[in-house]
């Protein structure tokens, strides 16, 4: 058996790495299983929301475009009878061109993205029918099943431990060994001469005036000083000492990611605050311009303009709503 005693402090812990182990592994495993099922789940709703969004807004860029075409119109016909300059038409010509790459970026980025659904296990076809419902979805889903944050700093904090046990009972096997060794013998007394084996054995017993007992111990130790049975109380001293250092540095880890974590879920409160504001501003103005339009102020096209605008607010108030849900989904 080990020498104890060169190392008292690491029974305990060696103790508890033959009880903890497997407990510790298993849920070590755990916590890596529902960790990668959160990063799935934070990342499918992602790419969803982004490709809903991203087909939204395509929508109304292509109204846009189509009322910047009949603008390029009425600017060719007004350059013909000279109240656009060369040079303001071109102006204007060129900034059109410009939105109209940007369109065209726009699908580019739903084409990348309806490509990469085949990662997550998806088509094009499985995706919700309207951003409105899924937006509904979330919310109830995230209201219902609260995100289990830290799971990847609980891990390592397992394996710390794990790794702590294991040095322990590295530790615990370079201790100097005690061997025991003990031996009882009976002395038998001289009587009659047994007839059958069977009857030997028996009356060998019965025979018996006394024991004989006999005790060995004996410990084989190094005359090299720097051997491990030596140093295996410093060592191990050590390696607690950066086992603690370690735990200490993953809790204050733990307690930035949290603050940087409410801090973001602060910014998007705030940002969805401002886009609500944005809406209800671009509905006044639709309902501003239709006052006007009606009244022949405000030309159909202008008025087109708003309430395009006003839709392009509400997609950008979907946004931030979809990127907060993301960010509570992917947690800390």
């Amino acid at each position: 058996i080990p020498f104890y005693a060169a190392a008292p402090t690491l029974l305990p812990a060696a103790v508890k790495s033959e009880l903890k182990t497997h407990a510790l592994l298993s849920e070590q495993a755990a916590l890596n299983v529902r960790s990668i099922r959160k990063s799935i789940l934070s990342e499918t709703v992602n790419r969803i929301s982004s490709y809903l969004l991203l087909k939204e807004r395509i929508v109304i860029e292509e109204q846009r475009e189509i009322l910047r075409q009949k603008e390029a119109v009425s600017d060719n016909a007004l350059w013909e009878t000279g109240a656009v300059s060369s040079f303001e038409l071109s102006e204007r010509t060129t900034k059109r061109y410009e939105q109209y790459l940007a369109l065209l970026q726009l699908k580019e980025n739903l084409s990348a993205l309806c490509d990469g659904f085949y990662e997550i296990g998806l088509t094009e076809e499985d995706m919700p029918g309207s951003i409105d419902s899924w937006l509904a979805y979330l919310e109830d889903f995230i209201r219902k099943n609260p995100t289990e944050n830290g799971l990847d700093i609980d891990a390592e904090e397992k394996k710390l431990t794990l790794y702590f046990y294991n040095k322990a009972e590295e530790g615990l096997l370079s201790l100097p060994k005690i061997n025991l060794s003990v031996q009882a013998a009976p002395e038998a007394g001289t009587g009659r001469i047994s007839e059958t084996f069977g009857s030997s054995i028996r009356d060998y017993w019965k025979q018996a005036q006394k024991w004989d007992f006999s005790l060995h111990i004996s410990m084989k130790l190094s005359l090299f000083p720097f051997e491990k049975e030596y140093l295996a109380l410093k060592d191990f001293s050590l390696v607690r000492r950066k086992y603690t250092a370690e735990l200490e540095m993953l809790n204050i880890y733990r307690k930035n990611r949290e603050n940087r974590y409410k801090s973001k879920i602060e910014l998007l409160q705030k940002l969805s605050d401002k886009a609500e504001r944005e809406k209800i501003d671009a509905d006044n103005r639709v309902i501003a311009a239709e006052a006007l339009n009606k009244q022949g102020y405000l030309s159909e096209t202008s008025f087109a303009y708003q309430r395009l605008n006003a839709l392009l607010a509400e997609n950008n108030r979907k946004e931030v709503r979809l990127r907060r849900i993301s960010t509570v989904l992917e947690g800390y």
